[in-house]
């Protein structure tokens, strides 16, 4: 069997038309859809990639496992996704277009992993973007020193080159993880055209908040070229006979702000900041083997931690692995209406922390309004600007799912038990993580060890 797992950077649900979007922006996601089962309330359980990342390939919150900051590495977990299938008889495969999903950041476990940024030939025929993001300067030297050229921007037509070939070359069941950045900043139409009346020389840059509608318009070529390349997936995968056994799973790793909030009246774009719906609702699709319960719809809340159980589940493996997540296969009734919802967002010891939880109708957005004393400028006027922030902001998304009205002098009650909620959560997460490190640490002395009786024997 063929399992893949194609994760699509900063990609909103509401921008495709499976999701009730109007324009004609995803027909093959849509195609791939009425084939399997859409998950309508599906969320990250962070707000930018590595720790989504890391959500996704071991089925645990990001602070269960100390990945929540820019420069924090994934562990050597025993029981990451690839590892798993590999025990299993899988061959695993790793396609990604952005950098924090790679090696480099610990997602290890593979038996092939292809980091584009670092392809010599691609390179060489990509045009560097223009406004290329800015981000911590640690990072910039960890990219300089693994060669890793974040001034160009792989695309999926990349992916495809690596991806096409293992469906058609490798043999025996294969696990593959494919993940775009087609979607993520900087905005432009690909390949010199545009499906939306866009200039193929127009860029919106990371920060740029002047123009939110050519933005989603950007965007929105973003996506319809991201889904040209995933239809080329689809037909290849019907032309050697193997897409009625495959397991597909199509998803994004948080979503993207365009204004719907602000702070201090300034619009919030992008995404890595307060946890409001459009960053954290995220798109969920899963083709079943032979489509089984293709059509199905399900409203009950969702979270990228329960991608690796069920994957499991379809390849019919029972391991005894301690997971934060549930299977979603609909064969099993382990989906709750009033399932607890838990994001965090931090992206390094000096971002302002918030997090989010939702429970049934209601949802809690949780800001920690602490100054941060820094010698940056931008962190430190950020924190001034968190300041201005109310420090909880309750909502009830049935009847507000914009989160326009802010409902938390109203209703105290509902805030103080969210509240011990998200405290009693955190406070769980955090005694799981010292004890993976100590299990971590006991493993690298006893190697050492082991390590220094070899030598001594020689």
């Amino acid at each position: 069997m063929i399992v893949i797992l194609y994760v699509i950077d900063s990609l909103r649900p509401d921008f495709l038309g499976c999701y009730g979007y109007a324009r004609n922006i995803s027909p093959n996601i849509d195609a791939l859809a009425r084939d399997g089962i859409l998950y309508h309330n599906a969320y990250s359980t962070a707000v930018w990639t590595k720790p989504s990342a890391a959500s996704i390939i071991t089925s645990q919150y990001p602070r269960s496992l100390g990945v929540m900051h820019e420069m924090s590495i994934m562990p050597d977990y025993e029981h990451m996704l690839p590892k798993t299938l590999k025990e299993h008889g899988y061959n695993t495969y790793a396609i990604s277009a952005n950098t924090f999903f790679s090696p480099f950041f610990g997602f290890s476990g593979f038996d092939e992993f292809f980091v584009l940024s670092m392809d010599k030939e691609l390179l060489r025929k990509r045009e560097k973007v223009k406004d290329p993001d800015q981000a911590n300067p640690k990072i910039f030297q960890i990219w300089k020193k693994y060669g890793i050229d974040k001034f160009i921007k792989p695309l999926s037509e990349d992916i495809n080159e690596k991806l096409l070939p293992i469906i058609i070359n490798k043999g025996g069941n294969k696990l593959i993880i494919a993940w775009s950045n087609d979607t993520h900043t900087p905005y432009y139409a690909f390949d010199n055209k545009s499906f939306f009346g866009d200039s193929p020389q127009y860029h919106i840059a990371l920060r740029n908040t002047r123009n939110i509608e050519k933005m989603q318009s950007l965007y929105c070529d973003m996506i319809r070229y991201n889904d040209s390349h995933i239809g080329e997936l689809i037909l290849r995968l019907k032309e050697e006979g193997m897409y009625e056994n495959s397991l597909i799973v199509v998803t994004g790793d948080h979503g993207e702000s365009f204004g719907e909030h602000s702070i201090v009246g300034r619009p919030i774009t992008q995404h890595g900041g307060i946890p409001y719906e459009e960053v954290i609702k995220i798109p969920l699709l899963i083709k079943y083997p032979q489509n089984k319960h293709s059509g199905m719809r399900c409203e009950a809340p969702v979270q990228l931690i329960d991608i690796y159980p069920t994957i499991l589940k379809v390849c019919g493996i029972q391991d005894n692995i301690e997971m934060e997540g549930i299977s979603l296969y609909p064969e099993h009734d382990n989906l709750k209406e009033d399932r607890t919802i838990f994001v965090e967002s931090q992206k390094s010891p000096h971002h302002i922390y918030s997090a989010a939880i939702i429970k049934g109708d209601y949802k809690l957005i949780k800001i920690d309004r602490k100054l941060q004393v820094s010698l940056n400028w931008r962190t430190l006027a950020r924190s001034i600007l968190f300041k201005f922030m109310p420090e909880f902001q309750l909502f009830n998304l049935r009847f507000d799912p914009k989160e326009r009205q802010n409902l938390s002098k109203k209703q105290k009650s509902c805030v103080e038990m969210l509240t011990r909620e998200h405290r009693k959560l955190h406070s769980e997460l955090e005694r799981k993580e010292r004890t993976l490190r100590i299990r971590q640490e006991t493993k690298r002395i006893k190697t050492s060890v082991k390590q220094l009786k070899v030598k001594n024997r020689l």
